[in-house]
């Protein structure tokens, strides 16, 4: 069986190594490096190939906020990419107490796995003509 890991990568190696290229692979736009404001980011693999990521910026000592993240094109909607997120979800698990996320109300399968792993929707705001979708994540109960 693969060995899976996340690895937490720095800012500054993930501006010079991963930004752009995954932003562009997952997103299909481009986003300068230099856009990014975050305090890591978390790339998740399985035999030492990239399944996904996701980028963290600490929003205090217990919580964060999930930015830009998503799995690579081949293993979307796969039991891989399912994997994946968990394994992403279970090592922030063990730094911090909650995760806030921000989903566009039209990604319905972001939003249904959000909701099935537990995220509650706490509100709504608009941004750039979008409609996001503003979402809580207690990882150690109440």
């Amino acid at each position: 069986m693969s060995e899976w890991k996340v690895i937490q990568v720095s800012p500054e190696d993930w501006a010079k190594g991963f930004s752009e290229n995954m932003h562009k692979i997952v997103f299909k736009e481009i986003k300068p490096a230099s856009r990014d404001r975050i305090s890591y980011a978390l790339l998740v693999a399985k035999a030492d190939a990239a399944i996904g990521y996701v980028t963290v910026r600490e929003l205090d000592d217990e919580n964060v906020y999930w930015q830009f993240g998503g799995v690579l094109p081949q293993y979307r909607r796969s039991m891989t990419a399912v994997k994946c997120i968990e394994m992403a979800l279970e090592w922030q698990k063990r730094h911090s107490r909650r995760i806030r996320t921000y989903v566009e109300n039209v990604n319905t399968p972001m939003l249904r796995f959000y909701l099935s792993y537990g995220f509650l929707i706490i509100g709504t705001h608009s941004f750039q003509g979008r409609v996001m979708v503003d979402l809580l994540k207690e990882l150690h109960g109440n």
